[in-house]
């Protein structure tokens, strides 16, 4: 007992300690290819931040660079010409001829104004034309509301720059009230009047003073003192741009002009004055550098800004971008990449840009929530690990196995040797005792020669059919068990087999009774000889087991109804029977231990295993029949012909 118990010590041991390095591996393997992972997953993260950027910093690009080509005059509605001839080879002075900025009237993408202001603070746009200007607006083809909308933005863009310090703070006249309560500037003090009102006021009273209009002219009303009071209006985006649609209306048919109190003859007198200010217009100095654009946040807004420099002043010129729509374009263009993606103003100067930055403009990129490159799970290394684990756990069962099927089969066959060794040892006694006593005349009496003789012929056939049951075992462990198969009736086969059946049972005081019922004529294809060893060994142990004490001094042999492959011949005595805990391990060969044999009947166990391993040779089989309660009882199975 102890070296069974040692042996799976020792085995769980090995275990235990093959299972600790194999989880330390796993460990450790899992450790590396999580940091692998994260590794390979920032590494992908950057390569699409990287190609984000890079995608969105083109796109500006484009945009900065058509800024920044754009020239300086373009800034002006209105610029003068170098040069300028007909196509009669008239050549116009220089300054004569004015040419209209590509801004006027046309709108550029991602982009809400042009704007330009100098050292006094005064802004200006070329979208909106000043109001000396509005006949040669008039000519150009402008979408309806824009001058007013573009005046409104110029407005807002002016207030937020003084706001943030850009630009020096200017008069409160200098904004229009209403325009100025709407963006949250500080509206001018005293009655306010409507926009309307306003702009047609002191359009009549600018137009008229540029004009000189002609003593019959009377319909034109004197200016009032509080439009002199509001000249700074002559200043005001939004004053210019209604103006201008005031101008172009009465140049375009008279229809606005009517509307707001203007004729005809006006509108002419503020033509000549036009064309006298162009005549004395001189060619503007050029610039002698010329700054690249920069960006800058105003609060939520983003505005691109250069400087000009001349000889003896400047101008900030720049462009008010659309930043939401901005926005929206470059989070689009890059939505594939990253589908959360955000931009964030980089305004921190205490936060130098990093690799989330764009070159372009002052922007963060926020990469938002990203999808795993790789899933977490069943990666090709985990299941790896699966594997290894499986084939661990597979290997350890196995050598458990084996090693509990080594220790039984060593256990059995200590226990085979010392039953061996002890229903040998008691016919030798016998044979060694009983010859030596005829042989020396010891015996005198017929009778007690012929008793003597008697018992050794038994011990010689019990000793030869235990060395039988041996030697078939052994040929069926190495396959060799296969005799010669024939078809025959049962009838037949039982007329063949009760030869050899019968005086066994009589030598232990039974009667054998063979009943053939129903299937007698049914044909079998079986080895008689392989079949009658089965049915001696179960007479033989009806013999010694179920004998002493059989209620009945039967032993039935019979012929269960068939099945549909097997024809049942059933082995049944009236002994004790057999108990629940010996019946598990009826056919376990050589189960039956010295001591077992000591104190029962003779035989080493392993009649029953080698009888079940005959009929499964022969294609059938032997159970022990539970059904029956008196007695013992076990069903031999036989293939059908």
């Amino acid at each position: 007992m102890n070296r069974p118990l040692h042996v799976w010590l020792l085995f769980s041991l090995c275990a235990a300690l093959m299972l600790a390095t194999l989880g330390w591996l796993t460990v450790n393997t899992l450790r590396l290819d999580q940091a692998q992972r994260r590794a390979t997953e920032e590494a992908e993260i950057e390569g699409r931040v990287r190609l984000a950027l890079w995608r969105m910093d083109s796109a500006l690009a484009l945009l900065l660079a058509q800024e920044n080509a754009r020239p300086w005059s373009d800034y002006d509605a209105f610029h003068p010409a170098e040069r300028a001839f007909t196509k009669r080879q008239t050549v116009f002075p220089p300054g004569e001829v004015l040419v209209p900025s590509p801004l006027l009237g046309n709108a550029v993408s991602n982009v809400l104004l042009h704007f330009q202001f100098g050292p006094d603070g005064s802004f200006s746009s070329p979208e909106i034309p000043a109001p000396t200007e509005g006949r040669l607006a008039g000519n150009v083809t402008l979408a309806a509301g824009s001058s007013e909308l573009w005046a409104a933005r110029l407005l807002k863009l002016e207030g937020l720059m003084a706001q943030s310090g850009q630009v020096p703070k200017r008069p409160a006249l200098a904004m229009d009230p209403v325009l100025a309560r709407r963006y949250g500037l500080v509206p001018s003090p005293g009655p306010l009047l409507s926009n309307r009102d306003r702009v047609a006021e002191t359009a009549t009273t600018q137009l008229a003073q540029d004009a000189s209009p002609p003593a019959e002219n009377t319909s034109v009303a004197p200016p009032r003192p509080q439009d002199l009071a509001s000249q700074s209006y002559l200043n005001n985006s939004e004053w210019r741009a209604r103006a201008y649609v005031v101008q172009n209306g009465q140049g375009q048919g008279g229809q606005n002009g009517a509307r707001y109190g203007f004729d005809g003859q006006v509108a002419t007198n503020r033509a000549q004055s036009a064309s006298r200010t162009n005549a004395t217009r001189t060619l503007p100095a050029q610039p002698r550098a010329i700054g690249s654009f920069a960006a800058n946040w105003l609060g939520e807004e983003l505005v691109l800004t250069r400087r000009v420099e001349f000889a003896d002043t400047w101008r900030i010129q720049g462009c008010w971008l659309d930043w939401p729509s901005l926005r929206a374009s470059l989070l689009a263009n890059v939505h594939d990449l990253l589908p959360g993606a955000s931009l964030q103003p980089a305004t921190d100067p205490t936060n130098p840009p990093d690799g989330r930055h764009l070159v372009a403009l002052p922007l963060r990129l926020e990469t938002g929530p990203l999808t795993p490159a790789i899933p977490a799970s069943w990666s090709p290394l985990r299941f790896t690990l699966v594997l290894a684990w499986v084939g661990a756990f597979l290997a350890a069962l196995a050598v458990a196995l084996l090693l509990h099927g080594t220790l039984a089969l060593s256990e059995r066959r200590a226990a085979f040797v010392s039953a061996v060794t002890h229903e040998l040892r008691t016919p030798l006694t016998t044979f060694h005792m009983y010859s030596e006593m005829l042989a020396e005349g010891m015996v005198a009496d017929p009778g007690q020669q012929r008793s003597y003789l008697e018992t050794l012929r038994s011990e010689a056939c019990r000793l030869g059919h235990l060395v039988e049951n041996v030697l078939a075992y052994a040929r069926l462990e190495r396959g060799r068990a296969r005799g010669r198969t024939e078809t025959l009736t049962v009838t037949a086969l039982l007329e063949h087999t009760r030869e050899r059946l019968a005086p066994r049972a009589e030598q232990a005081g039974l009667t054998l009774l063979v009943e053939a019922g129903t299937a007698a004529d049914l044909a079998v294809c079986t080895d008689v000889s392989a079949v009658e060893q089965i049915l001696f060994n179960l007479v033989d142990n009806a013999a010694k087991y179920a004998a002493p004490t059989a209620s009945e001094p039967t032993l039935h042999l019979e012929v269960l109804p068939p099945e549909r492959k097997f024809v049942r011949l059933r082995v049944r005595d009236h002994g004790p029977g057999i108990e629940a805990g010996v019946a598990a391990r009826l056919f376990q060969p050589f189960s039956k231990s010295a001591q077992e044999a000591a104190h029962s009947a003779p035989g080493v166990g392993l009649g029953l295993a080698l009888c079940r391993r005959l009929a499964r040779t022969l294609g059938g089989g032997l159970v022990h029949d539970s059904s029956v309660t008196t007695g013992t009882a076990f069903i031999l199975k036989l293939p059908r012909a």
